[in-house]
């Protein structure tokens, strides 16, 4: 399984939950092209500071992918500095 990790920024940016769920959603569309190339399945993740319009959370997508089909979870933690 190839491992991909993906971060909106060097320092954690804050962004907002769209469009973190964009590149999200980029990155589940990405690793699903990929898990069809004949090397197996596709795990990465993408993390940020997301802002949810009073706190901000550090989230954490965990995105699979195998044979075109791709998934993906979230984590939430407080804010990482």
């Amino acid at each position: 399984m190839r491992e991909e990790v993906i971060k909106m920024a060097d320092h954690l940016a804050t962004v907002s939950m769209p469009e973190f769920l964009a590149v999200v959603n980029d990155a589940s569309n990405s690793a699903a092209g990929a898990s069809q190339d004949g090397f197996g399945p596709v795990h990465g993740t993408v993390e940020a500071n997301v802002s949810l319009g009073g706190p901000t959370l550090n989230v954490v997508a965990d995105v699979h992918a195998s044979d075109g089909n791709s998934f993906f979870t979230l984590a939430f933690a407080p804010r990482s500095s």
